[in-house]
Order: structure tokens, then sequence, then C-alpha cells
């Protein structure tokens, strides 16, 4: 074996279940935490005879900074991959199962809360968390149909982004 690859082996080794650990904790599922992880290996091969040159936590920092980078790239593709059709069944599908997943989902409420204005939250809350029937969404908001269905249509356009991001993984 020669130097180089012996040096980057034992970086490798040394650092491997750091970085993988560091995947998952973004909240990325084993097998993704895997990809990122070899992929940021991959990264530092290819630069390997500049860095080679570092001491060991330069290149400890460039690899957490590098698979933070990817997990990045990850929730990019990830955003633009999954449809607010099955982000909103999730809202449903999910609640009252697990205490965990329960806790995890009284969370990404206040999230999307907090992201919201007072009457886009009482929309999504009527139209998406309690599915009430339009009819009685434009009683309640004094909306007329097509002002509701614009309304609806810019919320979903607001939230696609976020629920991806909370819900994509």
């Amino acid at each position: 074996m020669r130097r180089e690859e012996a040096s980057f082996d034992r970086i490798y080794q040394k650092q491997y279940t750091a970085i993988l650990s560091f995947a998952v904790s973004r909240g990325r599922s084993r097998a993704d935490a895997e990809e990122i992880a070899a992929e940021a290996f991959v990264r530092l091969w290819d630069r390997w005879e500049e860095m080679a040159a570092l001491d060991e936590v330069s290149v400890k920092k460039w690899l957490y900074v590098t698979a933070g980078n990817i997990v990045r790239e990850y929730r990019r593709r990830d955003a633009s991959a999954v449809p607010l059709e099955e982000v909103e069944g999730v809202l449903h599908d999910s609640v009252g199962e697990d205490p965990l997943e329960e806790a995890q989902f009284d969370h990404y409420l206040r999230e999307i809360e907090r992201a919201l204005r007072p009457d886009e939250w009482e929309l999504f809350r009527l139209a998406f968390l309690e599915q009430t029937p339009y009819e009685e969404i434009m009683a309640r908001m004094g909306l007329r149909p097509q002002a509701l269905r614009v309304r609806i249509h810019r919320l979903r356009n607001k939230l696609r982004p976020m629920l991806s991001r909370l819900f994509g993984n």
C-alpha cells in the first residue's frame, strides 16, 4: 500500500463512524447517511494530494463541512421530489400511533404555525388538519368559492418547500 493510501485509510478508519453519525443526526435515514459518509470520503480522496498535507483536525473539519454540504444537497433534491399531496397524507396517517412520532408531529405543526400568518394557519388547520368541507370553511372565513381556491393554492405553494424539508427524508 502506498504511503498516501495508508494515511487516507487511517483517516477513514478513525473518522468514518463520526461522519456517519453526523449524517444520521441531520435527520437522514441510515441508508442515506451511509451514502453521505461515503460521498464525503470520495470527495476527500479526490482532493487527497492537497488534503494529505493538512493536520488531522483540519481534515476532520473539512469532512464535517463536506458532509453537511452533501446533506443540504440531499435536502434540496428531496424537496423538489416530494409531491405536496404525499406530504399531506403524512399529516393524517401518522397521528396517534407512537408517542415519539406524535411529539415529532407536534414539533412539525409548531414549525408550520410559526411560518404562517394567523389567517393562513386557520386555513391550514381547517383544510388540511381537520379536513373541513370547503363549504364550511367558506362560511367560517367569509370567503367565496374562487377566493378559497386561490387562498388554498397560495397556501400550498407557500407550504410546499417547508413540508418537503420537514417530511422529505
